[in-house]
């Protein structure tokens, strides 16, 4: 009864470790867990077979031990061939006395086990436990003697070593099933070797690191669902089987007795044998279907995946190229239109004009010259801004920096800019704004402005004539935690060459560029609408397009923003047509002789442009090239102001201004400090104030905005005033 109950439990338990072995294998298409579902498999077919056996006839079976212990001997063998699998290139070259005990064991033990069961099977049972054994000692061995040198623990080995143990006492016992103590030792180590079954699955997955409990079955491309209706297929199967089994086995044995009056039942052991094997092979087919059909899917994951890996490889070629094409442009600009102002600049040295007609000639190239490398260093930010900022959104470091603004100034300066450039390519540019907008909102200025400025820039870009039309509107106000709030609404509408349809999804990818054929002379990086798209789903925005190849194209974005000031914008239309007459206005510029300024840059070209900026201003400069030399002058002298580089050898721009500022003998503890750095990224410039500078400029330096910052620092009474020519004011493109 006792001996039923246990096969009973065997045989569940080992059911519930082959469905969990190859689910994992399907998982993870592992080797090892295959073997150990393939060894849990064949230890099912003599499981299967001695439970259906006992059941019926009440005995053990009686039929040739091949069949018998069949499925075990080849479990055996199975699990030798995982150890060994298992093991690293240093582990199989390790010997060791120990290893050969199981051996000498395994001829002893057979010596005194063949008369039970035969030579032949006793020959194999003895020499695959013995080589499991042998395998597994030699993985232990190896870890004690390397024990800080193995990344993987043998927890398997040791597992499988007491499985083998258990086996040999479980044999012991067998020989001597007329003593009770035996008896019982032989049922608790029987039920022993197989409630360690779930032990070696928990060894392997500690051995390489799968802690989770199902997180191999979790990374299936299988899904759960289909993993348990496998599960409870099996089941529902095996039981039935279990049961018919039986019932058939009960019917052929009644049937026997009843024609032959024999109690000879061989017949009844080989066709419950069958059943088994059928049964055997059926999981088998399971396993393969299963196996089979994860690995179409892994197959075709792969190839999905690799098609995308090869349109992502693809388009970054492209971007590359493109970005090549790009950058060498402006700077193609930019170093020949140096050339050529060093090549005037010479003639007009080596032969200076005689009539003043002739000198306003040579200055007026000059000057165009200079133009020119002006609007190519821009065009050349830009590209570099685009980039910065998608490696930043790439990289998760993109942060929004909200504060109070006006849109109408924000209006306003895109749309001058805008304007200009529409302007040059014979467009119209027109702007709707909402009157009743209200003007005063909470939210990114900059990454709003750069927003409007990116589509805005792509539907100028993209128009070769008719217009691009700028729509300003809102959605009814609503109340929120953080006060009032609404949508707002922008649309910009141009008569472009349009969006084919099958690019419309591909419009906001990275490194995307569409209809290259008919575009390919057009500036731009490709990242100009991922960028945008990225800042607006970081609003908690959207933005939509609706085009027609050859008609135009027309971008829809709704931006989130907090209500400050109920004032509305009001005539903004009036306001703009009157900004765009008054583009020529006048500088305020100032002079400062008795004014004195410090440069500190590392870049003896950065402090010359930083002179030469300020050059009509009339200030006494001195210029530092290090940290050092910085303390040294600021020693000996009091300035009036000081512009530091951040980034220098030795001393950084922040140690070195702490230090002046702490000098026990300077002359500039109150001087007004401005950071002039390179470094741009988000939260720089309230990094740079935090740290005790008292403002902040950027490179490449816009003239006018430095020029109002010194202009606020500089005490009053050595700044003068005056009003020179008119100038046009062009806001610098960027971000």
């Amino acid at each position: 009864m006792y001996e039923t109950i246990g096969l009973i439990i065997a045989l569940v338990v080992t059911i519930i470790s082959l469905n969990t072995a190859f689910a994992r294998y399907v998982a993870g298409s592992k080797r090892y867990w295959l073997l150990l579902a393939l060894f849990f498999l064949f230890n099912n077919l003599t499981n299967y077979y001695w439970v259906e056996y006992n059941l019926v006839m009440n005995d053990y079976p009686t039929i040739s031990n091949y069949f018998t212990y069949l499925g075990w001997n080849i479990s055996f063998v199975i699990l030798a061939v995982l150890i060994r699998v298992l093991q690293t290139e240093k582990e199989r070259k390790t010997v060791s006395i120990w290893q050969f005990i199981p051996i000498l064991f395994g001829i002893f033990h057979f010596c005194i086990y063949y008369k039970m069961d035969g030579i032949v099977i006793a020959v194999w049972e003895e020499a695959a436990i013995a080589l499991l054994a042998y395998f597994c000692i030699q993985s232990i061995v190896y870890y004690l003697r390397n024990n800080y040198k193995v990344i993987r623990k043998p927890y398997m080995a040791v597992t499988c070593l007491v499985y083998a143990c258990i086996q040999y006492i479980c044999w012991t016992a067998r020989l001597l099933r007329d003593n009770k103590v035996s008896l019982i030792v032989y049922i608790v180590f029987i039920m022993a070797s197989f409630l360690i079954f779930p032990l070696m699955i928990v060894a392997i997955r500690r051995q390489f690191g799968e802690n989770l409990p199902n997180a191999a079955v979790g990374r299936s491309l299988l899904s759960r669902s289909f993993m348990r209706a496998l599960n409870v297929t099996y089941l529902v199967f095996l039981l039935s089987c279990c049961i018919g089994g039986y019932f058939i086995g009960a019917w052929c044995r009644d049937s026997y007795i009843t024609a032959h009056g024999t109690v000879d039942f061989n017949v009844i052991a080989v066709m419950i044998f069958i059943f088994s094997l059928g049964l055997v092979l059926f999981t088998a087919m399971i396993m393969f279907v299963a196996g089979f059909g994860q690995k179409l899917m892994e197959n075709d994951k792969i190839r999905r995946d690799k098609e995308i890996a090869e349109k992502a490889n693809n388009a970054k070629s492209d971007f590359l190229a493109n970005m090549s094409h790009e950058i060498r442009t402006p700077l193609n600009a930019v170093l020949g239109m140096n050339e050529m102002i060093i090549n005037e600049s010479m003639n007009a040295r080596d032969r200076f004009p005689g009539d003043e007609e002739r000198v306003r000639s040579v200055f007026s190239e000059i000057c165009s010259y200079a133009g020119n490398i002006r609007g190519a260093g821009g065009n050349l930010l830009n590209i570099i801004n685009d980039i910065l900022d998608f490696s930043k959104i790439e990289a998760g470091k993109m942060e929004l920096v909200s504060g109070e603004y006006k849109l109408s100034s924000v209006l306003n300066d895109t749309g001058n800019m805008i304007a200009m450039k529409a302007d040059a390519k014979g467009l119209d540019f027109k702007v709707n704004i909402d009157r009743n907008i209200p003007d005063g909102l909470y939210g990114d200025e900059t990454r709003v402005r750069q927003i409007l400025i990116n589509v805005l820039n792509n539907a100028v870009k993209y128009t070769e004539s008719g217009s691009v039309e700028l729509d300003v509107s809102s959605t009814e106000p609503i109340k929120t935690d953080n006060g009032t709030e609404f949508n707002l609404v922008i649309k910009i509408k141009d008569t472009g060459i349009g969006i084919k349809p099958e690019d419309l999804k591909r419009l906001f990818g990275k490194f995307e560029r569409m209809d290259l054929e008919h575009n390919s002379t057009t500036e731009g990086t490709g990242l100009g609408l991922a960028i945008t798209q990225n800042l607006v789903n970081m609003m908690h925005g959207g933005i939509s397009v609706e085009s027609v190849y050859h008609e135009g194209t027309t971008f829809t974005i709704t931006i989130p923003q907090r209500i400050v000031s109920e004032e509305p914008v009001g005539d903004f239309k009036a306001k703009y047509e009157q900004s765009i007459r008054d583009s020529h206005v006048k500088e305020e510029i100032f002079t400062a002789p008795e004014a004195k300024i410090l440069i500190v840059d590392d870049t003896r070209v950065n402090i010359l442009v930083a002179e030469g900026l300020l050059k009509k201003t009339l200030m006494q400069m001195d210029g530092a090239y290090s940290g050092r030399e910085a303390l040294k002058r600021t020693t000996e002298k009091k300035y009036d102001l000081i512009l530091m580089d951040q980034r220098m050898p030795e001393m950084d721009g922040t140690e070195t201004m702490h230090r002046i500022k702490d000098q026990p003998d300077g002359l500039n503890h109150d001087t007004k400090v401005i950071c002039m750095t390179a470094d741009a990224v988000t939260g720089a410039k309230e990094r740079y104030l935090a740290g005790g500078f008292d403002d902040y400029l950027t490179k490449p330096v816009d003239s006018v905005e430095m020029k109002r910052m010194i202009m606020k620092y500089l005490p009053r009474a050595k700044v003068i005033k005056s009003v020179l020519g008119e100038f046009s004011s062009v806001p610098a493109e960027g971000k």
